[in-house]
Formats: structure tokens, sequence, C-alpha cells
């Protein structure tokens, strides 16, 4: 206690006897001076009074050379010289500030542990060995290049180099505590996060050929840092990432991220909301899991998103020009209340799905195939605006809510259901319904139809009890081959500034089938091939037009009661209705 050893020559500590101290008790090791620690024991701060303390003047040595346990110096170590670790570990248990070497051979170990540490501008941590940070706050503003593990497991350590000096390592384990600071960190080989935090306004940078593996259920906290990955980043597990303050995931050329994990990446910690970069050349993969992963950062993409599994849902808009291939059965969701932007060079396609849940999407591709997608696309609660230059290829629709609407003409190749929500677009764009694809408008929710004209060369089935409402802007256009039914007992109203129209083509049908009720239809019907009322009452609250050669039949009633009638055509087996 109290007293200071001070030594130029040579003091080694050896045995397995531990050292009590306190009352501010020192080492002095000055030039030339070594301090040797074989020993496998203990220097604790255990006497009160002031924290004992190492000084390792310029010149002097504080070394580590014998013994595979673990040394430990429960005292301020302040290095202005050298500290070696040739083998086993040693602890620095009570902080120091440092200005000088610190060096760590394979298989040694250093653990900076309790207290604060600060390595100055000028100060070094090198070698081959492993470097440990424990339970204290550790401040590095000189050079770190480890080529073995550098590992985190609780505390907080600030790489703050300043540019353009870089701290690196071969291996990090992020399994607990922060990582922070504004300097950058060159992850070479391979890294892990299992838990713990990234934040501070640095870069952490894995390297090309390296990797980081996000895994675990344990909590995560990302804020304002950036990853910057040129190797590939794997999101395993079930544990989700907090996040906030701007923080960013920068997937370089070259770089890929695959998100494995049913988990979310949120914005749930304040500040600005985080960024997912994928620039040109990078990829980001969905290459396992069966259920959803979520992320609520804004998502820029200029590269490729490849997904092949579950769903991954894009939750807090984003702008890009890259491509989403989509292979069965994974999904692709765009969701959340931020605006979602695939730019001119930007194309969506694949066997598997792509739902829209909520917010404004717009698609934007100029090239051919733009949206070609022959899974299902679902619009549920957002408002898609297809802008392509080219057709918009839909294998399977699903229009449940919000608005599909935009310049591009759709194409349905192979089934659609209308449940709710919006279809719209500039007047006289076109929705093609081939032969062989069937349309189904049905539900109880009112449906809008504006601005837009079904060509439909398949067959539309109206089941629906709800209403479409629509205006002049809106017609069904039934084609040679196509067919129109009724089954229903719904209400097509007109709205705004005039009636919409229904076009029933030579050599096409407008049946009214199945049920006993009324269907009415407040539009200006043409009919040039066929309308077959079957069953129950088809009611025409505008006006009907039975052209030359055409034929109105069947069993049913027709209503024309409060509409304008021109027959020119065949009624069988009666009378004309006007």
């Amino acid at each position: 206690t109290a007293r200071t050893i001070a030594t130029a020559g040579t003091v080694t500590w050896t045995g397995t006897g531990s050292i009590s101290s306190g009352s501010g008790a020192g080492l002095r090791v000055e030039a030339g001076g070594l301090f040797d620690v074989q020993a496998d024991a203990f220097w604790f701060y255990n006497l009160g009074g002031a924290v004992p303390r190492v000084d390792v003047a310029s010149g002097g040595t504080l070394r580590r050379s014998v013994g595979t346990g673990t040394a430990t110096l429960g005292a301020v170590v302040n290095d202005s010289g050298t500290v070696q670790v040739q083998t086993g570990t040693l602890v620095l248990d009570e902080g120091g500030t440092s200005t000088g070497a610190f060096t760590v051979a394979s298989p040694g170990i250093l653990n900076f542990q309790r207290g604060t540490h600060v390595t100055r501008a000028g100060a070094s941590v090198t070698g081959t060995g492993n470097v440990t940070f424990t339970i204290g706050t550790d401040t590095l503003f000189g050079s770190y290049d480890v080529t073995g593990t550098t590992t985190l497991a609780s505390g907080t350590v600030n790489f703050s180099a300043a540019s353009p000096d870089t701290a690196r390592t071969t291996t990090l384990t992020l399994s607990g505590g922060t990582l922070q600071g504004s300097g950058v960190v060159l992850v070479r080989t391979s890294g892990s996060w299992t838990t713990g935090a990234l934040g501070g306004s640095g870069v952490l940078q894995i390297a090309s050929g390296g990797t980081l593996s996000i895994s675990g259920a344990g909590a995560k906290t990302f804020t304002a840092r950036t990853i910057a990955n040129a190797g590939t980043v794997t999101w395993t597990g079930t544990g989700s990432i907090s996040s906030g303050s701007a923080a960013v995931l920068q997937n370089q050329s070259g770089g890929t991220v695959d998100i494995q994990a049913d988990a979310s990446w949120f914005h749930n910690l304040g500040g600005g909301v985080p960024t997912f970069n994928n620039l040109q050349g990078g990829t980001v993969k969905r290459s396992a899991g069966t259920g959803v992963a979520n992320v609520q950062a804004v998502t820029n993409n200029e590269g490729t998103f490849d997904l092949t599994s579950g769903t991954l849902q894009l939750a807090n808009g984003g702008t890009g020009g890259g491509t989403f291939t989509v292979t069965s059965p994974a999904t692709l969701e765009f969701s959340g209340s931020a605006t979602h932007t695939l730019g001119t060079t930007s194309r969506v396609s694949g066997t598997g799905n792509v739902f829209f849940t909520s917010a404004a999407i717009n698609v934007q591709g100029t090239a051919p195939n733009a949206y070609d997608v022959s899974g299902t696309t679902q619009i549920l609660s957002a408002t898609v605006n297809f802008n392509t230059t080219d057709t918009t290829r839909i294998t399977t629709l699903q229009l449940r809510g919000g608005a599909m609407q935009g310049t591009a003409p759709f194409l349905i190749q192979g089934s659609g259901s209308w449940t709710g929500g919006i279809l719209t677009g500039p007047t006289n764009s076109v929705l093609r319904i081939p032969a062989g694809v069937t349309l189904t408008i049905g539900g109880t929710a009112t449906k809008t139809f504006r601005r837009r004209t079904i060509l439909n060369a398949g067959t539309v089935v109206w089941t629906s009890t709800g209403t479409v409402a629509s205006d002049s802007s809106a017609t069904l256009d039934n084609l040679a081959g196509a067919s129109f039914e009724l089954s229903g007992t719904g209400f097509w109203s007109s709205t705004g500034v005039g009636p919409p129209r229904v076009e029933v083509r030579s050599g096409a049908t407008m049946k009214r089938t199945t049920s006993t009720g009324v269907t009415q239809v407040n539009a200006v019907v043409n009919n040039a091939g066929t309308l077959d009322v079957q069953t129950g009452t088809l009611k025409f609250g505008t006006s009907f037009n039975n052209t030359s050669g055409a034929v109105l039949q069947g069993s049913g009633t027709l209503d024309v009661a409060t509409a304008t009638v021109t027959n020119g055509g065949v009624v069988h087996p009666g009378t004309s209705p006007g």
C-alpha cells in the first residue's frame, strides 16, 4: 500500500500468490525497465484508498511472458512504453491512459476490463493474438490492428481514431456491450453479432470476402453507425434489431446481405429513420425462413433483391432502379406509411408473390416486362401507381382494397379477384382479360371503377352483393368470345359526370345467372351479342340498346322500367321489352 516501486531493471512476478493493494500503491517501470508478469494470479485493489497504479514510461516494458492462465492487474495502467502479451491472459482491471504500444502475440489475450481505458493518438494496439473488452469504458484514439479476434462482451468501446486511420481486426465477436465511436472498424475475415449494440457516428466495414453473422435470439441495438458491407452479411435466428438515429446498412458492389431471420429490424429508438442501401452490384437475398422478416428501414435498391423463401416486408419506403426477383414460394411485401418508388430502370418479376399492403408505391420501370409477376399480386390498402412503359403483367390479381392505378396497361394472365378498392387510371387506360382468364368481382365492400376500360376476352363474373361505383369514364368492353356473368345481387351505380358503359360485342355474352334476387346496372348497356337473363332479375337503370343482330333471351326478368330502351335486335321468345 501507498509505496511506489520504481524499476529500471527487472521485476518478475511468478507463482500463484496474489497481491492485496490500495492507498495509491504504485509500480513505475522506467526506461529500460521490465515488469514481467508470469504469475497466474491477482493484483487486487481491495485495501481502500486511492487505486494502485502501474506507470510504464517511454522505453519501459510491461510483459506477460509465461503462464497459460490469467493474470489480473487491479491497478490503473498508464502505458507510455510497451505492454506485451506473449502468452496466457493479461487483464487490465482499473483503466488507464496510454500513449504507448500494446502488442498481443497468439495465443495471448489482452483484456481491457473495468474502469476507463483511453489510448491517445499515437498509441497502438497490434498483434496476432486476441483482444477482449469487458465491463468498462474504452476509447481508442490510437491505431488498432489485430490479426486475431477482437471480442466485446460487455461495456463500451469507442473506436475513434482520426481519419484516414482504420481499426482493423481479422475476427470480431460482439456478444454484448456497445461498439461505438467516430472511427472506422474493418473486419477482414469474419464477424459475429449475437447481442449488444452498434452505435456512434463511425463505420463498421466488412471487407470483400469477409462475413458478418447476425444471429441468435438476443436483443441487438443499431443506432447512428454505418455498416458498410463488401462481403457477406447473414442475419439468422429470431432476435430482432432495435434501431434509430439514422443508422445505415450499406451493401456495396459485390456485397451480399442474406436475410434468413424471421424477425424485425425496428425503427423504435427515435431520431432519424434507419436506411438500407443496396448499391449497384449488391445483392440482397431472402434464402431461408418461412415466416416474416420485417425491415422498418428506408430501403433504396440499385442492385438486386433475390427472394426464394418466406416473406420480406419493406416497411418504410425507399427508392431505386434495381431489380426484385421473387421465386415461389417467397413473398415480397411493400408496407408501412412511407412511399416506395421503383425507378425507371427497376424491374419486378418472378414466380413468387408481391403484396402491396399500405402507403403509396410507384412502379416506374421503362424496360420491357418491368413488372411481370407470375405468382400473386395483392393490393390490400395501398395506392399502387403502375407507370411502367410496357404492359404490367400479373398472373394472379387480388385487389382487396386501396387503389390500382397508373398509366400502364394491365394484363391479367391467370385469374383476378376484385373484392374491394379502386380500379382507375388515365382516361382510356386498359385492363385486359385474355381468353381463358377469369376476373371475379365479389364481396360486400364498395368498389370504385373510374377512367379505365376492362377489355374482356375471357370471363368476368360479378358475384358481389356490394356496390360498384363508376362514372362515364369507366367501360367494361366484352369482346367476341367473352362472357360477363352476373350471379350476385350487387348494384353498379352511376356517379360523377355520367353513367359508365357496358359493351357486349358480337360473339360476346352477358348473363344473369344463379341467384333469384335483383342485380342492378346503372350503365349504358350496348348489346351487339347475346344478353341471356337466365334467372332472377336484371335491372337496367340508365339505358339499354339491343342493336341489329343482337339477341335478348332467357327465362328470368329484365327490368327496364327506369331505363331508355332501343331494340333493333332479336327478342326471344317474346315481345320487345320496350
